[in-house]
């Protein structure tokens, strides 16, 4: 919880914002809700577009259903939240811990993950086009089946013969390539490189498409 949290209670919109407050599809469109606390509040398809939540504390917060389309939620923690399905689209989400998060399906077309946490977290179906997901930590997310394209910081690389894509995820910069996935398998350089030297259809194309990454990226 960060101390910058308030603890008075606040009137938005003729609502009352306050822990454990029962919020259920109130209307908080471009609300300014920085620093306040909210924690355990029923927040379920609540309409939080344009919202300011910097700062908020979300701790216990049932967000299912909610609409945070364009909404700022920089640095907030929301380690194990259920956004399933959720409108993130163009939400600000930068530097957000969103550790085991279950985004499954949930629309982030658009959205600044740069240095998001999301070690863990479920994306399987989301939509990250045009999404910024630069120096964001993917250590065993779940992408299978995300639509990538044109996500900033994610590389597309097409293997000639294998009808697959892959991606690479760079760091900030200086670029570098963090990790390599295809078909939501996640696996550092090494790792890729390692697998085109064993038995399978296509190794020179998988040593191609790394050299690719090397010449460019010098790693």
């Amino acid at each position: 919880m960060s101390d910058n949290t308030e603890n008075t209670i606040r009137i938005v919109n003729g609502y009352e914002i306050k822990p454990f407050a029962n919020l259920f599809r109130a209307n908080l469109r471009g609300a300014n809700l920085e620093g306040a606390n909210l924690e355990g509040a029923n927040l379920r398809n609540a309409v939080l577009s344009r919202a300011n939540l910097e700062g908020a504390n979300l701790e216990g917060a049932h967000l299912e259903g909610a609409n945070l389309e364009g909404a700022n939620l920089r640095g907030n923690d929301l380690s194990g939240a259920n956004l399933q399905g959720n409108d993130l689209s163009s939400a600000n989400l930068q530097g957000t811990d969103l550790y085991v998060a279950d985004l499954y399906g949930a629309n982030l077309q658009g959205a600044n993950l740069q240095g998001a946490n999301l070690e863990g977290a479920d994306l399987r179906g989301t939509d990250l086009q045009g999404a910024n997901l630069q120096g964001a930590n993917i250590e065993g997310t779940n992408l299978e089946g995300a639509y990538l394209q044109g996500a900033y910081g994610i590389t597309a690389i097409y293997i000639p013969g294998t009808s697959r894509w892959f991606y690479a995820v760079l760091s900030a910069p200086p670029l570098r390539v963090v990790h390599l996935f295809s078909e939501g398998l996640a696996c550092p350089l090494a790792l890729f490189e390692e697998a085109a030297n064993q038995d399978n259809p296509h190794p020179f194309a998988y040593r191609a498409a790394a050299a690719f990454i090397r010449a460019i990226w010098d790693v």
